[in-house]
């Protein structure tokens, strides 16, 4: 057996009645084909042993750590199908397990380069640490930290005596009449600006001189930091252009030629590190044919994000977009769904007028034209209204979302309800099943939240640079275990629903076929009912329902 092969996990039950796929899978939309279920499930089982020290958050007693995403890769060689397996990042501080296959580039294990990179830094690290950490140096900052104190507390002092010496000199003002009293009073005056003055000077003179002798220290400081950032930027794009992927044509780029036909231009952080491109890697490397694949979480989520334990997610598209999209390269994989949608669904028309247009969007359409050329409400709607140049939607609701939504006829319109939006006046009703039932049945929630750079649409909780986003709910009844709620977002987040819904601070309880944040269905359960606002022409207070689909309630 060779070294690979320890490796390759064998099916520990029979599979023989599943059929193979003809095509692999799309990694950014899908369902596990059954081939992958399987091999998800017997790794699943297999991690329920805790062959690690690291517990992923399971273990009560070790909630400061969270869970990890695992990936298999169903494989074919010389007949025999097995399946590989691979972690994202690092297991607590290790890359490298048994029977998950390796990194796809260790620096730590690179020879020449890295080690004399690394050698250098370390260096440029401790002589930094050493010229931060002078005795001298800590001894001047010292001393002016002291006199600016000192400095503070002396001219808060003669401040208050003179303010009081001023009071008294005022009050002697009023009552005499002596010139020569009068002179002396206000040469008082002018001899305390004066020490005062020249008392600022003696105290800015000592600073200018402790600065002077300070700056020297940290110019060598900066010089030394600017030296290191120039050589770790070196080693980092030496380490771009050496992390090699192969695709199926056995066909080689490295990470940095990747990234550089990107927005992007450069790597970011963990690129190259996710499961996925380990499992193709370390498949093509050793020819294996890749058959199907599938991504899970397993543990406790982070703080800020959504995952729930053993669900399966798509391959992340800011870090691993890139690199599939070449490692792809040569397999035969299933078309991208989003581009297999010829038949749109169409919006329906509730109401019109020379200013409005009011319709509902059905769930799986866009609000606006994506970068996939699919149809979208926006497209529809210009098909059909072609004679209003000045046509716009003027809010959105995700492509998941169904429900009630408004468009404008001209500019004058447009802005109006715009300032209703921006200024929040604007009622809006959604109507929401839950994946389960909730403990509170009504409140607030008021989590921040912050889009995902490199996830877009997805948000995350964040609360040091989110915006602030609420929400309140009502809970309507409850069907088959289900809640059936009404949400009121008194802001309009991307995803505010989603997010507040799934998030263990929110209701810890899914919206029902959230494929984002929860668990995938038919579809996302979530339905923008009504919208109460002021009509732009006749300022009066409009209201606008579409009915939820029946089936929310069966």
């Amino acid at each position: 057996m060779s070294l690979t092969d320890d490796f390759l996990w064998e099916f520990n039950q029979d599979i023989s009645t599943l059929s193979i796929p003809t095509h692999f899978t799309f990694p950014f939309f899908y369902d596990p084909d059954p081939l992958a279920i399987v091999a998800a499930n017997q790794l699943k089982e297999y991690l329920l042993t805790l062959p690690f020290s690291y517990h992923f958050g399971l273990d009560p007693k070790k909630q400061n750590e969270v869970g990890k995403m695992f990936g298999v890769l169903v494989v074919r060689k010389a007949k025999k199908i097995g399946f590989l397996c691979a972690f994202s990042g690092k297991i607590g501080d290790k890359s490298h397990y048994s029977k998950f296959v390796p990194p796809v580039f260790d620096v730590h294990l690179s020879k020449g380069f890295y080690k004399k990179g690394e050698t250098l830094l370390n260096a440029f690290n401790a002589t930094i640490e050493a010229a931060s950490n002078d005795e001298e140096y800590i001894k001047l900052k010292r001393e002016l930290q002291q006199l600016c104190v000192q400095q503070d507390a002396e001219l808060d002092k003669l401040k208050q005596e003179f303010k009081l010496g001023k009071a008294k000199r005022d009050a002697l003002r009023q009552i005499t009449q002596d010139e020569k009293e009068l002179k002396h009073l206000n040469q008082q005056s002018a001899r305390q600006s004066i020490f005062l003055k020249k008392t600022k000077q003696q105290f800015n003179k000592q600073k200018s001189d402790l600065n002077l002798k300070i700056s020297r220290y940290e110019a060598e400081i900066i010089q030394l930091k600017t030296k290191r950032k120039s050589l770790s930027s070196q080693l980092q794009k030496q380490i771009f252009e050496k992390y090699f992927f192969l695709n199926a044509k056995k066909e080689q780029k490295s990470l940095g030629e990747i990234f550089s036909k990107t927005v992007l231009k450069v790597p970011p952080a963990g690129a190259g590190e996710c499961a996925a491109p380990k499992l193709l890697h370390f498949a093509y490397e050793n020819d294996y044919e890749p058959i199907c694949m599938a991504e899970f979480w397993w543990g406790k989520p982070p703080q800020s994000e959504l995952r729930i334990h053993q669900n399966y997610y798509p391959a992340c598209k800011g870090k691993c977009e890139p690199i599939l999209g070449f490692m792809l390269e040569g397999l035969k994989v299933e078309q991208n769904p989003f581009l297999a949608l010829t038949d749109a669904p169409q919006i329906k028309i509730l109401f019109e007028d020379d200013d409005l247009i009011i319709f509902e969007k059905p769930h799986e359409l866009l609000s606006v034209p994506g970068n996939t050329g699919a149809d979208s409400a926006q497209h529809q709607l210009e098909r059909k209204y072609h004679e209003f140049p000045e046509l716009k939607l003027v809010h959105r609701l995700d492509m998941s979302t169904s429900g009630i939504m408004i468009a404008t006829k001209n500019q004058r319109a447009f802005k109006y309800i715009q300032r209703q939006f921006i200024h929040k006046t604007i009622q809006k009703r959604y109507v929401a099943r839950l994946s389960g039932l909730l403990q509170q049945p009504d409140g607030v929630i008021n989590l921040p939240l912050k889009s995902d750079f490199l996830e877009r649409p997805r948000q995350y909780v964040c609360f040091e640079s989110g915006k602030s986003a609420i929400t309140h709910y009502e809970t309507i009844t409850a069907i088959s275990g289900e809640a059936i709620v009404y949400f009121y977002p008194k802001t309009g987040r991307t995803h505010q629903l989603r997010v507040h819904a799934a998030h263990q601070n929110g209701l810890s309880t899914p919206i029902k076929g959230d494929d984002i944040y929860g668990n995938k269905n038919v579809r996302l359960f979530l339905h923008a009912e009504r919208i109460i606002f002021t009509h732009p022409t006749t300022k009066e207070i409009v209201s606008f329902e579409a009915p939820v689909p029946q089936y929310f309630f069966q």
